[in-house]
């Protein structure tokens, strides 16, 4: 089945300025995955949102749009910690609590991208093409060259 029509598969999300911290702690976004027309409609309002920024139009036209873009396909989030060390439970109306609008674009950009996670993830999944039933032949070793020295010696 399509991971799009799957019920409840998702994958995470982990901003890049958090890659470096344990994995344990590590705070991570989950998104479902988009079928084609969700994924169209996104990048529409990606190419929508680069022209307004070249022609100055109202940031928080842009901004609006950016959080609920994200929004789209957030179902959740997971060791997100407030500054003063108190837990963030999932909320959507709390992303801009949560996130930087610089940081809401990295998301938007990766969750596109799933692609390269359903890629990485099949082929890890995989098996190998070649036919495990029958090994290669081992090679004969071959007898290390003589040196002059040793051929002078003989």
């Amino acid at each position: 089945m399509p991971l799009a029509l799957e019920p409840g598969a998702s994958f995470n999300v982990v901003l890049e300025s958090d890659k470096h911290k344990p994995a344990k702690e590590r705070p991570y976004f989950k998104f479902r995955y988009l079928d084609g027309r969700e994924w169209n409609k996104i990048a529409a309002m990606v190419d929508l949102k680069d022209r307004l920024d070249q022609s100055n139009v109202d940031g928080d036209f842009i901004t609006e749009e950016t959080y609920d873009t994200v929004r789209k396909a957030l179902v959740g989030w997971g060791n997100m910690v407030s500054r003063d060390g108190k837990n963030i439970p999932y909320a959507p109306k709390k992303l801009e609590d949560v996130v930087g609008m610089i940081e809401a674009q990295e998301l938007i950009v990766k969750m596109m991208n799933q692609g390269l996670e359903i890629d990485v993830k099949k082929k890890s999944d995989s098996r190998s093409r070649s036919n495990s039933k029958r090994s290669a032949k081992h090679a004969k070793a071959k007898k290390p060259a003589k040196t002059r020295r040793q051929k002078k010696n003989r």
